[in-house]
């Protein structure tokens, strides 16, 4: 914030201390009056004032919406309105304004006819316009362009629905009002004054020939779309996946709107989680005594009392690549749309290319605390959920941020999840790579290493000397019958390697007053001067990071004390490991042991701004490398009985020490560089990706997901569908249109391997928030050519084929109808490979492998040619095709790669499918009953004569009971 310092001891103008006012210079004072003069660092903290609300009367607000002399009455523009309709708001009619004029009509016929304008009814309708034009001058609405106009046709449309009540409507505005009640404490921004959100887009395009009532508890839905649409409704086959907060709104919706409920419907739920405590606050469906049950079966159990018609599968499946064979091809072809109630992205990603591939309509939403986002996807019609935003270019926070210069806590999160990977998971699994032939290992870390002559060497030997250092303690302390105290001592050695030792070299190497190399402070910015720690046993935190990694090293190492840990489902009669939890116990056995000697090192992973080592700085790094090959191979004729257990990250389970050491080992860090502790639930969020919820701000959310429902089965167009990105506490509602699919065509794109390496090897490429920096992308850039050569990721190739075929014929079969869809010469089939497997190299780091079948190039794989290419790929991927009735050509089953030899680039294709059998299950969008003209089974009368024969049953028998007693009575 430029040269200050706040020593001022009293504030100005009536302020705290030591604080200045942004903007503020009235001649006499400035922002930077009365500071000292600045000498090195600092770090400017923004204050939030309370702000004193003031507002109109009701009375005086509908006499005068627009407050006199305010030019727009819109909120942007000074007026009371807030924007909701950014497709209007520049003009001439306002929606927000026309809804307005239209209750005040609305409200002058209720009180002159004692009754609501009557549904559908075009007489009540033009009374209420009549009235509208009346009132308008009254209001002095003055816009852009002059007096306002009024919209005759809106106002007809609340008009002719205003009596009737749309549950998801009633949902948006709920949570709207809950949040209205939560800021009378003080938090987040009240609405002032009018909010009038509307959805006519939702409403049908003609008027339906079904709207009569029948006395229904579907009344209201049937006089708006009519019971043709109900009933489409009801005999809905629909995907839920998660049932957390979200799910549970989504499962309320759809009872009250019979979503399901019809005698064709099934609503399948899957979610593999149970119910804790902390769901309580926002999974309103849940009770206390639900805790421990699977939340699908639970919520089903609790929806039925809404409406015992709803007909639900619930399962407790985790929905990704290792359960295919549960969702299989029979299972995505037979459902009509899929509701993604997720709170993490990846899942989201996953069930996102299911829907894409399988052409599946996607009601995905998402909320972050009082903000909520709707992302409406429709086969052909709109982008995919993957596609809606930019991806991420780079890998994260660059490595120098987080091992050296963190300044968020959130740094220190992602820090600590990083060395519970480096503690308790990559030791192990190298290990076990040891185990199994040390000589082979070492062999391969020294190519990795040593003998690299790119540019990432000094980074790569600097990584592996870390490493191989935990993994040689890690197979001694394994080889030596470990006990519960040898682990401690791990732990206690870890304590002052990571918070007294790390820290302490940084300082040694830029003490406080440091200058970097153009002799500016080099302790400023983002950079914090840290400090050492001192281990106290008094300090919670500190004992707490001791049972924890004291406890997960005893797991690793898979001590008799320390077998696998029961589910949290399981009830035990006393937590888990409750003997080895205790700050006694721990501070009992650190008591034992002598406080290491500190030894100075080396600061790794900086750029060269920072001073980072050059290549001829790593010759120390090289011989310690070069030591422990020795040490390993020393080690290799000693490892007879060792086991080891790497541990497998679950942030769900309380029990396991996971999220306790997450947190322990953040405020620690924390602690280093004066920054904020975080409490536990923040570190269980951000190590474990998890999106907050708040009740409020679902019920909003999923109440417009269900119009957009309404919406995607009146097969409106893309112009009648809305994204939004609202937030309920500030109160910003943004709708807007989707955007089409995106276009696949020949482009330059970034390759993400390399850019990752990058991060690590050269952090100076990279912006403090881990993106590639636009001047370095060429050199990561390679183009990829399109054929078609435009087309989107929901377009797909069929090609006939059998499972009898040897692989040249199946590469001809799927060359032919590439070439008969006109593929210039240049297109041609440079490579086909087995299913692509996620293994880790010797650095611990995820890549993809998979077996060449044939390669032009590569003699060896040519007589596969004349192998059958279904007993190929079950021989060398263990996947048997010959029951199947279609195939995907995907990297998960087998690649076919094509290239452009003249531009010596690949070349994008739509999906590639394989049909193997005649009758085929797999419908494409246009051939799916939900897009199109759809005869849904009648059953909405039927439930409605149902409920009212149980009801006059129930009637008759009491009215039998009363005659019986009044007998019995006489006699």
């Amino acid at each position: 914030m430029g040269p200050l310092r706040t020593y001022r001891k009293e504030g100005t103008n009536g302020d705290p201390a030591n604080t200045f006012r942004l903007g503020a210079n009235n001649g006499k004072y400035t922002p930077l009056s009365g500071l000292s003069p600045w000498v090195v660092g600092g770090f400017v903290t923004q204050e939030k004032e309370a702000i004193t609300v003031a507002f109109r009367s009701l009375e005086d607000c509908i006499a005068t919406p627009q407050p006199e002399g305010v030019f727009g009455a819109l909120k942007d523009m000074g007026g009371d309105f807030i924007t909701t309709d950014l497709s209007t708001a520049f003009e001439n009619n306002p929606t927000e304004l026309q809804i307005h004029i239209a209750y005040q009509a609305i409200a002058w016929f209720v009180t002159h006819k004692g009754r609501w304008p009557a549904v559908n009814n075009k007489a009540d309708a033009e009374e209420v316009v009549e009235q509208a034009k009346k009132l308008l001058p009254q209001c002095g609405f003055v816009q852009l362009g002059g007096p306002l106009q009024l919209n005759e046709e809106l106002v007809a449309q609340v008009a002719m629905y205003a009596g009737v009540e749309l549950q998801g409507m009633t949902a948006f505005w709920g949570g709207i009002v809950s949040q209205e009640l939560v800021k009378v404490a003080g938090k987040f921004t009240p609405i002032r004054q009018f909010l009038n959100f509307g959805m006519t887009k939702c409403l049908p395009d003609s008027p339906p020939g079904d709207t009569a009532p029948i006395g229904s508890r579907y009344d209201d839905l049937i006089q708006v779309f009519g019971r043709s649409l109900v009933e489409k409704l009801g005999n809905l086959k629909i995907f839920m996946v998660g049932c957390g907060a979200l799910g549970c709104e989504y499962i309320k919706n759809f009872a009250l709107n019979g979503v399901c409920c019809g005698p064709q419907g099934m609503l399948t739920i899957t979610d593999n989680d149970r119910i804790e405590v902390s769901n309580l606050n926002r999974q309103f469906l849940f009770r206390a005594d639900n805790v421990g049950q699977p939340k699908s079966v639970a919520a089903f159990e609790r929806a039925k009392s809404m409406n015992k018609s709803l007909n639900v599968n619930a399962l407790q499946e985790f929905v990704g690549p290792n359960t295919e064979k549960i969702f299989n091809d029979e299972f995505w072809t037979g459902i009509d749309l899929v509701a993604n109630a997720l709170d993490n992205m990846k899942a989201r990603m996953y069930v996102d290319g299911k829907c894409v591939f399988y052409e599946k309509p996607l009601l995905e939403s998402g909320t972050m605390g009082t903000g909520f986002n709707i992302d409406v996807v429709v086969p052909h019609m709109t982008k995919s959920y993957a596609d809606g935003g930019n991806a991420d270019e780079g890998g994260g926070v660059p490595m120098c941020t987080l091992r050296n210069f963190p300044h968020l806590i959130d740094h220190c999160i992602e820090w600590s999840r990083a060395q519970f990977e480096d503690m308790f998971v990559e030791p192990a699994a190298q290990a076990s790579s040891v185990l199994e032939n040390v000589a082979e290992y070492v062999a391969k870390k020294k190519a990795a290493t040593v003998d690299n002559t790119t540019q990432a060497r000094g980074a790569l030997i600097a990584r592996a000397v870390a490493v191989l250092s935990k993994v040689k303690v890690t197979l001694e302390v394994a080889a030596s019958q470990p006990t519960i105290e040898a682990c401690a001592e791990m732990a206690w050695r870890d304590f002052h390697q990571m918070f007294r030792d790390n820290i302490q070299n940084l300082i040694t190497a830029f003490p406080e007053h440091h200058k970097d190399k153009s002799g500016n402070n080099f302790w400023s910015g983002h950079r914090k001067f840290p400090s050492a720690a001192v281990y106290d046993p008094k300090n919670p935190t500190h004992v707490n990071f001791m049972i924890t990694a004291t406890n997960l090293y005893a797991s690793m190492l898979a001590l008799p004390t320390h077998g696998p840990k029961p589910p949290p489902e399981v009830e035990l009669p006393e937590q888990w490991q409750a003997k080895f939890r205790g700050a006694d116990w721990i501070n009992g056995i650190v008591g034992g042991f002598t406080v290491p000697e500190y030894k100075q090192g080396k600061v790794t992973d900086l750029t060269d701004e920072e001073g980072g080592e050059k290549a001829e700085d790593t010759k120390d790094f090289e011989a310690q490398l070069n030591q422990l090959f020795e040490d390993l191979l020393a080690l290799g004729g000693k490892l007879e009985g060792a086991k080891l257990e790497p541990a497998d990250f679950e942030k769900d389970d309380d029990d396991n020490f996971h999220i306790d050491f997450i947190t322990a080992c953040s405020n620690m860090r924390a602690v280093n560089y004066q920054i904020p502790e975080a409490p536990r639930d923040k570190c269980k969020m951000i190590a474990g990706k998890i999106i907050p919820a708040i009740a409020t701000t679902t019920a909003s959310v999923c109440g417009l997901v269900i119009l957009e429902l309404l919406k995607i089965l009146q097969n409106k167009p893309i112009e009648s569908m809305s994204n939004g990105n609202c937030d309920i506490g500030s109160n910003n509602y943004t709708m807007f249109e989707p955007n089409p699919p995106a276009q696949i065509k020949q482009q330059m794109v970034l390759d993400k391997y390399a850019v990752g390496q990058a991060l690590e090897s050269n952090p100076e490429f990279f912006d403090t928030n881990g993106n590639l920096q636009d001047e370095y992308k060429e050199y990561f850039a390679r183009t990829v050519d399109a054929f078609p050569a435009i087309h989107n990721k929901w377009e797909k190739i069929w090609v006939d084929a059998s499972v009898n075929s040897t692989l040249g014929e199946l590469r001809d079969a799927v060359m032919a109808k590439i070439k008969s869809m006109g593929a210039p010469d240049e297109v041609v089939l440079s490579l086909i490979a087995g299913a692509t497997k996620d293994t880790k190299n010797d650095e611990g780091e995820s890549i993809g492998t998979a077996t060449t079948f044939w390669n032009p190039m590569m003699k060896s794989t040519h007589e596969n040619l004349d192998k059958n290419w279904a007993e190929l790929i079950k021989e060398k991927d263990g996947l048997d095709v010959t029951a199947l009735e279609f195939l995907p050509l995907t990297p998960e089953v087998m690649t076919f790669a094509l290239e452009n030899e003249d531009l010596d680039a690949e070349v994008a294709t739509p999906t590639i499918i394989l049909r193997l059998k005649p009758k085929c299950c797999f419908k494409p969008w246009d051939d799916q009953r939900i897009s199109g003209g759809w005869e849904a089974y009648a059953w909405v009368e039927a439930a409605c004569l149902r409920r009212q024969l149980c009801a006059l049953e129930a009637y008759t028998y009491g009215l039998e009971e009363r005659l019986r007693a009044l007998e019995t009575k006489d006699k």
